[in-house]
């Protein structure tokens, strides 16, 4: 599999890394893809329960004799200042199991049919080239005016960090880059030195 080399000068043509190639079943990516959905999900609300609201641990009043509705605790939902029923928590509501071998299987599965969909490139520039040249040609390798591109870096001075205020454009580092980040971007744009890095660490 071919995928576009992007440099100053010209656009060539190299080989996808075979580090980096794989296939997997839908299922599988569709799981991981719930796997990833679930643990960036920001959970807002956490509400407490009756065993987590402090104080109620003495019985209100006697259970018989006193002509009123038995209660053990004033803590009960149905009580002022008690535990709320069915409310949100920080804690998932529901939990998919992964291991390390399934999900970097998944996460190379989709990166790999992005790339044979003409969706991931590599960059390589000089220092020496103007900020003006480097915008240009992400701009004119970009598939459309409006595409939603992803530039990953491997170092915070990269000489891609010049592209950064292009239009619909997202610079991320490549200890930050995951398959949340992919989400919704038609371009993916990777460092020279980025991908290689990527490619030792899922070796290991």
């Amino acid at each position: 599999m071919k995928i576009d080399k992007i440099s100053s000068q010209s656009v060539t043509k190299i080989d996808y890394p075979k580090g980096l190639e794989s296939k997997a079943s839908s299922d599988l990516i569709n799981q991981y893809i719930k796997y990833v959905d679930l643990k960036t999900k920001i959970k807002a609300g956490n509400t407490k329960s009756k065993a987590e609201v402090s104080g109620g641990g003495a019985k209100p009043w006697k259970q018989k004799g006193t002509g009123r509705a038995r209660h053990g605790s004033t803590r009960s939902p149905i009580w002022r200042g008690g535990g709320i029923t069915f409310g949100p928590t920080s804690g998932p509501s529901r939990r998919i199991l992964m291991n390390k071998k399934m999900r970097r299987k998944a996460f190379k599965a989709i990166l790999s049919l992005l790339a044979k969909n003409n969706q991931v490139k590599v960059a390589e520039f000089e220092d020496s080239d103007l900020p003006k040249t480097i915008r240009e040609q992400i701009t004119k390798e970009a598939s459309s005016v409006n595409s939603i591109k992803l530039i990953v870096i491997d170092r915070k001075k990269s000489i891609l960090s010049k592209a950064a205020n292009l239009k619909n454009t997202e610079l991320v580092n490549l200890n930050r880059f995951g398959a949340a980040q992919m989400q919704g971007k038609t371009l993916i744009i990777f460092e020279d030195e980025a991908i290689a890095e990527l490619v030792k660490r899922l070796k290991s």
